[in-house]
């Protein structure tokens, strides 16, 4: 299963998010960057709304650029209402605001984000096994109310067939008292 998480940031925080994006892939997490998935000709409004609704969370940079961007702050109001999670990374010195104010964030050094994105990392990760485990208790009970379903059919077939052997065997005993009269 790939586990997928949209990174909403500034354009002008490309050399930050390559960093971010080279952590996840180590931990083998798939990064979405709309600008490393060019579709020219494609609306980029619904583009970006389709591979937010494809993620299972998403990482706001939040940035000098990104916290005054029009794109990051569409991209997390439109993540919000899709009920994703978002994970705020927010650089030194940015005040955050809005509905993020009440959620917890890593804050990030530009200079040196690696502690940052090992926290980031470290989250997803936990994330990703959590959601493993789930699926996992999901899949056996679905085996677990499949093998009862044939065990009552088994059963059924079982008490069927001795009825049937019965009935025969009652026919049988007809016949011979009948031919013993």
């Amino acid at each position: 299963m790939v586990y997928k998480v949209f990174i909403s940031h500034s354009t002008k925080d490309m050399d930050i998010v390559h960093e971010l994006c080279i952590s996840l892939e180590f931990v083998e997490i798939e990064p979405y960057v709309s600008e490393y998935d060019p579709e020219p000709g494609e609306e980029l409004s619904q583009k970006i709304k389709n591979n937010i609704d494809d993620s299972e969370y998403v990482v706001a940079l939040l940035t000098d650029d990104g916290i005054r961007s029009q794109w990051v702050n569409h991209e997390i109001g439109y993540a919000d209402k899709a009920g994703k999670k978002i994970i705020p990374i927010v650089e030194e010195g940015v005040k955050v605001s809005g509905f993020l104010k009440s959620k917890e964030y890593i804050r990030f050094n530009r200079s040196a984000p690696s502690e940052a994105f090992d926290i980031i990392m470290s989250r997803l990760q936990n994330l990703k096994i959590g959601k493993k485990k789930k699926k996992y208790v999901v899949l056996a009970g679905i085996a677990v109310f499949f093998f009862g379903l044939i065990f009552i059919w088994r059963r059924r077939l079982s008490k069927s067939e001795n009825k049937e052997k019965e009935q025969i065997q009652s026919g049988q005993d007809e016949k011979s008292i009948e031919v013993d009269d």
